[in-house]
């Protein structure tokens, strides 16, 4: 009976298994994946509270910029009418003098 190559390599694939189970890395390498998972975990709730923020954020500047655009729009109409005003007191005062 003659060893060869096969018998070998079956030997140092079973030493290895046997290492990595002695020295739990399987364990550790799923420790490190947990630990991975609750870190990404943890940055996927921050952005959401981020992505929370920044959308009522958004509302309320959105909200800020309608009463800016109602405002602009009264003042608008405001001074169109205290033009007109002023125009028609102009133009009366003229008559006058004229008369």
């Amino acid at each position: 009976m003659s060893i060869d190559e096969s018998f070998y390599v079956a030997v140092s694939f079973a030493t290895i298994i046997a290492l990595f189970i002695y020295l739990r890395i399987p364990q550790r390498i799923l420790q490190a994946l947990d630990d991975k998972t609750d870190e990404i975990k943890k940055e996927l709730e921050a952005a959401q509270h981020l992505r929370e923020e920044a959308q009522a954020l958004l509302k309320t500047y959105q909200a800020q910029g309608k009463q800016a655009e109602k405002q602009a729009a009264e003042l608008i109409a405001n001074a169109r009418a205290a033009a007109e005003r002023q125009a028609n007191e102009a133009t009366q005062v003229m008559e006058r003098q004229i008369e």
